[in-house]
């Protein structure tokens, strides 16, 4: 009896030791895997290994020391992804070296890209309408205006829908787009500015309706509001 006793508990031990072992090897892969940059690779004195994942830390090397480098481990210049000038205007500008070119080989081009931001600017267009009389009938012709959607204001659509968009995208109050007009050399009034977005909005008012009677007309409607604080702790 004493001898199975003695047995189960050299078994025991034994299992206890695979099973250390086995969590060790488990910690190590896990590390190796998924763990940080600065933690997967990380040399641990008496640390276990696993068959096939053994590490191969390089030769410590002294600070004066120059690591040789093979064409292979050159570090590579950094890539740049191209622009695509599909989008945008190019404006290109040539720049030639100083001295007689005539005396010189041409060798090629050396382009550089990079994007330039223009400054916006307020034009003054001005529209003329020629009219002439017929000789024979006495009738008085002239060419039609061009549509505007503001005949009778000084601003075209283009500055309204700017202050839209200024207003309601870009969340800016009347008094700031007053500022960013005036970097531009325009002196808006705010009262000018006010109704030039009631300009915008009963120009886009048809357009607003049609929408609310195609969401009105579903039966499920879902809002995104509360009227109460459900936030605070100190209410239910």
């Amino acid at each position: 009896m004493s001898e199975d006793v003695v047995l189960l508990q050299k078994m025991v031990i034994e299992h206890t030791d695979a099973n250390a072992k086995l969590r060790e090897e488990l910690t190590f892969l896990k590390r190796h895997i998924i763990g940080k940059k600065t933690e997967r690779f990380i040399s641990i004195p008496g640390q276990l290994t696993i068959e096939g994942l053994e590490i191969q830390l390089p030769e410590p090397t002294s600070q004066n020391s120059v690591p040789i480098q093979t064409l292979n481990q050159e570090k590579q210049k950094p890539f740049r992804k191209p622009l695509d000038e599909s989008k945008f205007e190019v404006v290109v500008e040539e720049l030639y070296p100083e001295g007689n070119l005539e005396e010189m080989k041409y060798m090629g081009v050396d382009e550089t890209s990079f994007q330039v931001m223009v400054d916006a600017e307020i034009v003054i267009k001005k529209i003329k309408r020629f009219k002439y009389k017929n000789i024979i009938t006495g009738e008085i012709v002239i060419a039609d205006n061009p549509y505007r959607p503001f005949v009778k204001s000084a601003v075209s659509a283009s500055i309204v829908g700017e202050v839209v968009v200024q207003k309601y995208v870009d969340a800016m109050p009347i008094y700031r787009q007053e500022q960013a007009w005036k970097r531009l050399g325009v002196e808006f009034s705010y009262s000018s500015l006010s109704d030039m977005q009631r300009m915008g909005y009963d120009l886009i008012k048809p357009l607003f309706d049609a929408f609310k009677r195609d969401v009105l007309a579903t039966n499920y409607l879902q809002l995104d509001e509360s009227p109460f604080k459900v936030l605070s702790s100190q209410k239910k």
